[in-house]
């Protein structure tokens, strides 16, 4: 089972990546959701993959897993809850206020030419919190496993 699991891994990530990147290159964001889904798909399996290591294992439960458990459930809240919704209505509103996708090289092209250096809070706002999350607890989370 683990290894059905661990063989979805990397594809997943790969498509969710390139979502991303479409996402960014084209302002497209229906696929930032998809990728978000994406996530949320890889957040389910590795909370799966530490229940059966659970029922697998011999004596009390670590404490790792008890904490992913816990970390499994509030990343799925939040991708559910704020991420999907949030990406969702970004790309209806600039849908419905008629916004043109860019072509993948116009994109490209977009990314390396325009810069808008800003530090006004209403700017970020909307990002703080999955931003926050993401480049600290993330992080440290991830830190976190190699020594697990």
């Amino acid at each position: 089972m683990f290894s059905t699991i661990g063989f979805t891994v990397v594809p997943i990530i790969c498509i969710a990546e390139l979502s991303c990147w479409f996402a960014v290159l084209t302002l497209n964001h229906i696929a930032h959701a998809i990728e978000e889904s994406l996530w949320l798909i890889l957040v389910v399996l590795f909370a799966a993959s530490l229940l059966i290591y659970s029922h697998q294992i011999r004596g009390g439960l670590p404490i790792w897993v008890l904490l992913g458990l816990i970390a499994c459930a509030g990343t799925t809240v939040l991708i559910v809850f704020v991420d999907i919704p949030h990406y969702i209505f970004r790309w209806w509103t600039l849908r419905r206020a008629g916004l043109r996708y860019l072509r993948i090289r116009d994109g490209l092209k977009d990314a390396f030419l325009r810069r808008h250096v800003t530090h006004k809070p209403e700017h970020w706002r909307k990002e703080v919190l999955w931003m926050s999350l993401y480049f600290s607890a993330g992080v440290w989370v991830s830190l976190g496993f190699i020594f697990v």
